[in-house]
């Protein structure tokens, strides 16, 4: 039986991709010496909740289920707080390792709110039969704007961030020993934020020139009446 790449995201809504494509319009330039460096189209930009790897096709509806079941169970929570993304830096990742990627971070509470849908919803797979690689590790929420070949710290620019204004790009150049550009900073107002309304499950196609997503489902709304409830 045929097998797929599967996982559940949430999806980025249009205006805050249009900030963040702001953002990058400042950022590229700094990376015109790394030319392994492939920036990942707007269309792919989600937040990965649950990373389900290869599952059997026949697996999806009792993942579409979890899905269903996990949304009503979080909305008939006594306490309906918002769930919010609310984006916090630009860093190099995975964190504590050699940069091969950049994100753009969420804020700890952000991740600890996510954290908690997320281990309802992996539950409730784990109650419907779907078997998967279950991390331990805590979740931490990012965006994934660009990969590249693991590169040492000191070859890469620095994009630690700076506050300033939104209106307020700098880009203070230094130069590495590798001639690569670096700088004294980037935009640090990234106080953009939106609630969550729903979960994708997405097929991610593994292809020369990159993967290629699409949504096989989409989840009903957080915070609202579930139809079936």
């Amino acid at each position: 039986m045929n097998k797929i790449r599967l996982f559940i995201a949430i999806p980025v809504p249009d205006n805050i991709k249009e900030s963040i494509a702001g953002l990058l319009r400042n950022v590229k330039p700094m990376f015109k010496n790394m030319s392994d460096v492939r920036f990942i189209s707007e269309e792919k930009w989600c937040l990965t909740v649950t990373f389900l790897g290869y599952q059997e096709e026949a697996i999806v509806p009792a993942i579409k289920k979890s899905l269903e079941e996990s949304i009503l169970t979080f909305n008939k929570r006594e306490i309906k707080d918002k769930l919010d993304i609310e984006f916090e830096k630009l860093v190099y990742g995975p964190p504590g390792r050699t940069p091969r990627m950049i994100w753009l971070t969420a804020t700890k509470e952000t991740s600890e709110r996510l954290g908690a849908l997320k281990v309802l919803l992996e539950n409730t797979l784990e109650k419907n039969g779907v078997r998967w690689r279950r991390e331990s590790r805590p979740l931490q929420v990012h965006l994934t704007l660009a990969r590249f070949l693991p590169t040492a710290r000191k070859e890469v620019p620095f994009i630690d961030p700076v506050r300033s204004r939104p209106s307020d790009i700098t880009s203070e150049r230094a130069t590495t020993a590798s001639g690569r550009s670096a700088s004294n900073g980037v935009n640090k107002d990234y106080s953009w934020s939106y609630q969550v309304e729903k979960l994708n499950l997405m097929k991610s196609t593994l292809k020369p020139g990159g993967a290629i997503y699409e949504t096989l489902f989409t989840s009903s709304n957080l915070h609202l009446p579930h139809p079936f409830g």
